[in-house]
């Protein structure tokens, strides 16, 4: 996540909790970022000033100031070492992913739309955050926009204060919608219901490794 204080004042920002644990230390880690200053969570972290969660994928809840812009972003590829100097950053680009200000309420339908990559064979990766009192149950569903077809589903549990990934292929896009249909065949949307108060995202990803077609990684928002 890339920050800007826009402001001619300095601007704390608070790490209020972050997933996976029961609690954070009593003082509250913060950074604080110059008038008309940006900075990012990666290097906030470098510097120590906020603790790194020892988890694959977690989430972040930041307390930011009015007058602080950012951007929650995912940085694409791999550093290169075998070139002179080494490149330690994203090679392969980077993609601006949501940011969100509230959580979705128990047992709302939290939808995703255009969970595909057109013709593209791909797999669609569902995170859950569960940020209810206690363990949760979700719905996942895959479903084609002309018809409603379910293409992929299922159900997972996830425990309070965390984030649970899974992956489903619901398969090569069919040419079989009803005449009548005014939208096409191969796009689909994700839907994600939890009986705790969450959130989700979804990405996208061709399942042609050796030689991929168009965008190989499309997150998505929730949209209610």
């Amino acid at each position: 996540m890339v920050l800007q204080n826009t402001t001619d004042s300095p601007a704390v920002i608070k790490l209020t909790n972050y997933s996976d644990i029961t609690s954070i230390p009593f003082v509250t880690p913060q950074f604080t970022i110059a008038p008309r200053g940006t900075t990012s969570l990666r290097i906030q972290r470098a510097l120590n000033r906020i603790p790194t969660p020892q988890t694959t994928i977690w989430i972040d809840q930041l307390d930011v100031p009015d007058g602080v812009t950012i951007e929650s972003r995912i940085e694409v590829g791999a550093s290169i070492c075998n070139v002179s100097p080494p490149i330690f950053g994203p090679v392969n680009g980077k993609l601006t992913t949501p940011a969100f200000r509230s959580l979705a309420e128990a047992n709302a339908v939290q939808r995703h739309l255009g969970t595909d990559l057109g013709l593209v064979e791909s797999r669609i990766n569902v995170g859950v955050f569960n940020g209810g009192p206690a363990a949760g149950h979700a719905r996942i569903e895959v479903r084609r926009a002309c018809d409603d077809t379910l293409l992929a589903s299922t159900n997972i549990n996830v425990n309070p204060n965390s984030v649970q990934q899974v992956s489903l292929t619901p398969g090569a896009p069919a040419a079989t919608c009803p005449s009548s249909s005014e939208a096409f065949y191969w796009v689909n949307h994700t839907t994600v219901t939890v009986d705790q108060p969450s959130l989700s995202f979804v990405s996208t990803i061709s399942n042609n490794v050796t030689q991929p077609i168009g965008p190989i990684f499309v997150p998505y928002g929730v949209s209610q």
